[in-house]
């Protein structure tokens, strides 16, 4: 990596998340701290993406690894850190075959590449063990460029879970939206196809369950609705973003690619209420026998309070509310003859119109 750090992996097991550290000297002091977005941070990786780094390798600015592998259910993993996190560049389809070593090879006949040892059993004894060698062209580059890739089969990306802000209320999940390029007009070349998946539990994410396909994006395709345009209730939602190249013939090599994804909903929140109401300022002072003033302060004082205040409104019983506007229709009753004149007995009566509402229920 391009930061001037040395970059290491932590040791863990075979069902913990890889953690790689980055260690720099600041000002003569040794610092050591996560690199950016960790696996190890957020909502972790895949059960199956679970394991060690193996291997690790710095080439043109990125850290390559090898990771995973070593027990049932367990795939082997190359990934790449561009300085901002972790994405993947290989997987392998059967679990427990380890990718043993990886190189780079800056230009190798005309076409920079990363080389990588595949070991092509799972079982036996160290001396039975045999690996085969495979590379990936042009690694050091983005996808979008237009470069030509040599894509061994079609690949998927996992999304991060959302829940849109409001992690312990549901939601109305309407439509999902793919901006991507490449895109042919149906199945029979390059799309993408997205599958989603909705829980109402918010633990453990890593383990992502089954996942519902969604539908299919082709070159006029821009968003898909769920539960037939009346949306799809769920606290927390993500996507499986599959990437669809043809399998054989001219366009093999050709691949969709995805520059954004959109979710559109909404969180539900608790019914509370809305109310509005009038006060009659004469006879709220006259039901406790006080000044007239008294009311008027009173509301003044729970339209300026920070914390709720107690409302005690019909069938409703007591509710904590905020209020938001106290509208006065006064009239002012004196105590002297004389027009214009003003008096400390003069009264104020007349109307207050009231609008509160229930943060929560």
């Amino acid at each position: 990596m391009d930061d001037g750090a040395l970059w290491f992996a932590q040791g863990v097991d075979d069902s913990t998340p890889p953690i790689v550290y980055r260690m720099f000297v600041s000002n003569g002091a040794r610092v050591i701290e996560r690199v950016p977005n960790d696996f190890s941070r957020g909502d972790g990786v895949a059960s199956d993406a679970l394991g060690p780094i193996r291997w690790m390798e710095s080439a043109a600015g990125m850290v390559y690894v090898s990771a995973g592998a070593g027990a049932a259910s367990r795939n082997a993993r190359i990934w790449c850190h561009n300085g901002r996190g972790w994405h993947s560049m290989r997987e392998h389809g059967t679990a427990r075959r380890k990718f043993q070593w990886i190189a780079a090879s800056a230009d190798d006949d005309g076409v920079p590449r990363l080389h990588y040892a595949l070991r092509s059993n799972d079982s036996g004894t160290a001396g039975a063990y045999t690996t085969s060698t495979h590379f990936l062209g042009q690694p050091f580059v983005n996808p979008a460029s237009g470069v030509t890739i040599n894509r061994e089969e079609s690949g998927y990306i996992d999304l991060p879970w959302v829940d849109f802000g409001h992690p312990h209320e549901n939601k109305n999940v309407l439509r999902a939206g793919i901006n991507a390029k490449g895109l042919y007009s149906d199945n029979t070349r390059e799309y993408v196809n997205v599958d989603y998946g909705s829980a109402s539990d918010m633990g453990d994410l890593t383990a992502r369950g089954s996942f519902t396909d969604l539908g299919n994006f082709f070159s006029g395709t821009s968003r898909i609705t769920l539960g037939s345009g009346v949306g799809l209730s769920s606290r927390i939602f993500a996507l499986r973003v599959n990437l669809q190249r043809r399998a054989s013939g001219t366009y093999k090599t050709n691949s969709p690619v995805v520059k954004d994804v959109s979710i559109d909903g909404y969180a539900v929140l608790p019914d509370t209420e809305q109310l509005e109401f009038r006060v009659n300022l004469k006879e709220a002072a006259a039901l406790n026998a006080r000044h007239n003033i008294v009311p008027i302060t009173s509301l003044k004082a729970a339209r300026a309070s920070v914390p709720l205040v107690p409302l005690t409104y019909a069938d409703l019983g007591t509710i904590n509310v905020r209020v938001t506007q106290v509208e006065f229709a006064e009239e002012i009753t004196t105590a002297e003859p004389t027009p214009g004149s003003v008096d400390s007995n003069d009264r104020r009566t007349g109307f207050a119109l009231v609008r509160v509402s229930q943060p929560i229920a």
